[in-house]
């Protein structure tokens, strides 16, 4: 969701509100099918927000070498298991 024709029609969709967005770039993980988007890339999707009169910040991403991450909290592997109140395995 970051081509140039999608920043078109989030900007019709918000042009007629007074709206601000942040945009935060996909942090990747292990396994994921997804890749974070090249700088330019997300500068032109600030643009043509910017041309319908939203005001778009790109938020940077801190800690994705932890997998910590904006929106993402994530391990490698599951280190423990879980067990309810009764001490019976719940994971």
């Amino acid at each position: 969701n970051d081509s140039p024709d999608q920043a078109r029609a989030f900007g019709r969709l918000l042009a007629p509100f007074r709206s601000k967005v942040n945009l935060i770039p996909f942090n990747p993980f292990p396994g994921s099918p997804f890749e974070r988007p090249e700088e330019a890339q997300v500068r032109d999707f600030a643009d043509i927000l910017s041309r319908f009169h939203i005001t778009a910040t790109v938020r940077k991403s801190m800690g994705p070498d932890v997998l910590a991450a904006c929106g993402q909290l994530a391990r490698e592997r599951q280190t423990e298991t879980m067990t309810d109140r009764k001490g019976e395995n719940v994971s």
